[in-house]
């Protein structure tokens, strides 16, 4: 794999790395460029200059040593671009394909990865991130993983659709991370972070939510499929079907499973009763309306996602 890092980038990291005494170095050989009269010869000399430095401050290391534990990115992806990220929500990684079916697999792939000069020179958060996003990359390449990158479109809607994404992210984060940990990789605390992550955004689940998340960051990788089906029918893929059919008092639509008031969240019971007046908290809903009111309330919202 051909590693890119854009030179921006690199300077800005190299201007965070280099301390101590070597300060006086490095800019004693800045300053000397600026002799160079040709505009052109002069940039590239400092591209050069800070890549030099930026190798000699071992900064590349971290991206060496995380690529070198995911032989399925290594092998499956043709190029690995790194350009900057003005904020932390914007560091990350995506995966590119060209539409170019003249070439094969591995050579229409690029990842993109953003990150921010002040990530970059911080060793041991760099590679924790750098783990993490290789990883779901590696599934993404790995035919047995069958990775599609659109979710099946709800009936029900945007909103609904925008709650399988947030369900999908925080279950394949759960076994990213669980993989890593596995490894003993993962830092202090991460068990800990991804399992009140998991337990929010699936507190439907009750006294199931601590069993599937175990099954999930400590079991077998599942595939794309089984991630989807659980993100859009949490309890019945936990087995939580019980009951007589019977039709929601919210949308009208037939189902197996109720949720009471005793099993809402305050801020929903709320939403509720301000957008359907004529609704109590005893007639109960149907799971599908719980989790729509749950969004509209702002319930999943205060989620954390990221690891």
């Amino acid at each position: 794999m051909k590693l890119e890092l854009a030179d921006p980038l690199i300077e800005k990291a190299v201007r965070l790395a280099v301390t101590g005494p070597e300060v006086a170095v490095y800019h004693h050989e800045r300053e000397e460029l600026y002799g160079i009269e040709d505009p052109d010869e002069r940039e590239q000399a400092f591209q050069a200059l800070h890549r030099r430095w930026f190798l000699a401050s071992r900064l590349e290391d971290p991206f060496l040593e995380a690529l070198a534990e995911v032989p399925g990115v290594r092998d499956g992806v043709a190029r690995w671009c790194v350009s900057e990220a003005s904020r932390a929500p914007e560091e990350g990684a995506e995966l590119y394909v060209s539409p170019d079916e003249a070439l094969s697999d591995r050579e229409r792939r690029v990842l993109v990865l953003r990150l921010r000069p002040e990530t970059l020179v911080e060793c041991s958060r760099l590679l924790w991130l750098l783990r993490r996003e290789l990883l779901h990359v590696a599934d993404m390449v790995d035919p047995a993983f069958a990775y599609q990158p659109r979710l099946p479109a709800a009936a029900v809607g945007p909103v609904y659709d925008d709650l399988l994404r947030t369900r999908y992210a925080v279950l394949w984060s759960t076994t990213v991370v669980g993989r890593i940990e596995r490894r003993g990789q993962a830092p202090e605390g991460t068990r800990d972070t991804a399992r009140s992550r998991f337990l929010r955004a699936f507190a439907m689940l009750g006294d199931k939510a601590e069993e599937i998340f175990e099954r999930l960051f400590s079991g077998e990788r599942p595939s794309h499929d089984e991630l989807v089906k659980l993100a859009r029918e949490p309890r019945e893929t936990a087995g939580m079907t019980q009951g007589t059919g019977i039709r929601c008092p919210v949308c009208g639509s037939p189902t197996y499973l109720r949720e009471t008031g005793a099993s809402l969240e305050g801020e929903v019971v709320a939403c509720l009763r301000a957008e359907r007046p004529q609704w109590r908290p005893e007639q109960g809903l149907c799971p599908r309306c719980a989790d729509l009111f749950r969004v509209r309330a702002g319930v999943f919202a205060r989620a954390p996602l990221s690891a």
